[in-house]
């Protein structure tokens, strides 16, 4: 989960750890949730409500229930509740037994390894005394980026680790072993720590560790972690680091790390076109198979570099080779009123056409009833986003566009006292 304002919390571990120069990298630069970001919240939340206040997951579907959250609507699904459903059966049995305390969405203190004020919030924990037995959890449900407990190395997550010290030192040792110095110091005590990401096949998994590795591997941490406020921080780019990072498409080990990562794989070049098919003997399918797992880094430094450059343009400033132009208008909608709706159970053959699960969209109703009878009946009643420009190729026919600030200045201009005068 996300770890609002603390800027060392286990979420951000995996990039910090990897590259303690992202974080200087990153500063100022809006760190811009998506919908997956949203529907992982969203799914924290039903968990949350359901584990703490015995809610089936199913009643938010049946009643419809939706979160706003990071600027998304996201609706309680079927996949959601089915996802959710299975997640409190996971975790039924350390709930119902009172030998196991529990903690869901609770905040820990990690200021021992990430800093001062630095915490994070955990989704589920449990923890039996007699056992010595500690589990953590960390829901997934996203579908894009599949997450493990290990990577083939062997490394623990960053981000388990994370929330597996907070939990000890916040929930663990200040209530069983803080008072009782005579108990020394349960290095042998287990953690046993989970990704589940139900959503992912290859995804999740479980591993265990002692309480004594746990504390070595966060020693390592805290370096990093304590380095990655220094100017000097060294960037080290990859694919964990540079996945989610504000910074991509600013930062040149970034930058070169994508590029280079063609040549390390056997690709040279870009195969060649031959009609509307690729030739077969352009690429070997190691390569073509290394090329397509790069996609989603080579993509994010493409939106990253293009945002930024279409920026400049809006503001009137030099794009070398490139120029904005008028782009396609939005989708049509209708306007807030019944008239629409009425309108269209009055023409369309069988009222009931007119909604799927909402309201057809006016581009369905116009093929529906027909152009020019949807002109003549619904004009005025629909409403069309104005078009984006976009980013083309200078030599492109259409006329570029004059931006804000190219027509202040030429009214600056026109406005100057002339010298004569």
């Amino acid at each position: 989960m996300s770890e609002g304002h603390s800027s060392h919390g286990p979420s951000q571990w995996p990039r910090l750890v990897r590259c303690p120069g992202s974080f200087r990298a990153s500063e100022g630069l809006p760190d811009e949730a998506g919908w997956e970001a949203a529907e992982g919240t969203a799914y924290h939340h039903m968990l949350a409500l359901c584990l703490q206040h015995g809610y089936d997951p199913w009643l938010f579907v049946q009643r419809g229930w939706s979160l706003e959250t990071d600027g998304f609507t996201i609706d309680y699904d079927e996949e959601m509740a089915t996802c959710a459903d299975a997640a409190i059966r996971m975790v039924s049995d350390y709930v119902e037994d009172p030998e196991w305390e529990v903690w869901i969405e609770k905040r820990v203190n990690i200021a021992n390894w990430a800093g001062k004020n630095q915490f994070g919030t955990l989704d589920f924990g449990a923890f039996n005394r007699r056992r010595e037995k500690a589990v953590i959890i960390d829901w997934k449900y996203g579908q894009g980026v599949p997450v493990k407990p290990e990577d083939e190395e062997g490394n623990l997550n960053e981000q388990l680790l994370g929330y597996a010290l907070g939990a000890w030192i916040d929930l663990i040792y200040h209530h069983y072993w803080g008072r009782k110095r005579d108990f020394g110091y349960p290095g042998h005590l287990e953690f046993e720590l989970i990704i589940e990401q139900p959503r992912f096949a290859i995804a999740g998994g479980r591993t265990t560790r002692t309480l004594e590795e746990l504390l070595t591997l966060g020693t390592e941490v805290h370096q990093r972690l304590k380095a990655s406020r220094g100017r000097d921080a060294p960037r080290e780019a990859g694919p964990v680091q540079c996945q989610f990072c504000p910074a991509v498409g600013k930062c040149r080990e970034n930058a070169d790390w994508v590029v280079s990562s063609f040549a390390a794989d056997g690709i040279t070049a870009l195969p060649a076109l031959d009609g509307e098919s690729l030739d077969p003997g352009s690429v070997t399918v190691a390569e073509r198979s290394a090329a397509l797992l790069l996609k989603p880094y080579v993509e994010r430094w493409f939106k990253a570099i293009h945002a930024d450059a279409y920026a400049d343009a809006l503001a009137g400033d030099n794009v070398p080779g490139l120029k904005l132009v008028p782009g396609r208008r939005g989708r049509r909608s209708w306007i807030d009123s019944p008239g629409p709706l009425r309108r269209l159970e009055a023409h369309l053959p069988d009222p009931a056409d007119a909604w799927d699960t909402r309201m057809i969209s006016p581009a369905r109703a116009e093929k529906m009833i027909g152009k020019q009878e949807f002109a003549a009946r619904f004009e005025g009643m629909t409403v069309q986003a104005d078009a984006r420009p976009i980013l083309v190729p200078e030599d492109d026919p259409r006329y570029p566009i004059v931006s804000a600030v190219d027509d202040l200045d030429d009214l600056t201009r026109d406005n100057k006292p002339s010298d004569s005068l």
